[in-house]
């Protein structure tokens, strides 16, 4: 038969990889903090 019985070997393969993701996030991050912090207000707020 084309089935198989018992444990998959190749089950480790499964998971997603999270660690390009967290790279992003943290580049996101930081490129999000540079900015917030460059950028001047447009509206006074006194």
């Amino acid at each position: 038969m084309a089935f198989q019985l018992g444990e998959d070997h190749d089950s480790g393969m499964n998971e997603m990889n999270l660690i390009p993701l967290i790279d992003i996030m943290l580049v996101l991050m930081i490129i999000f903090l540079v900015t917030a912090t460059v950028a001047n207000p447009s509206v006074p707020l006194t």
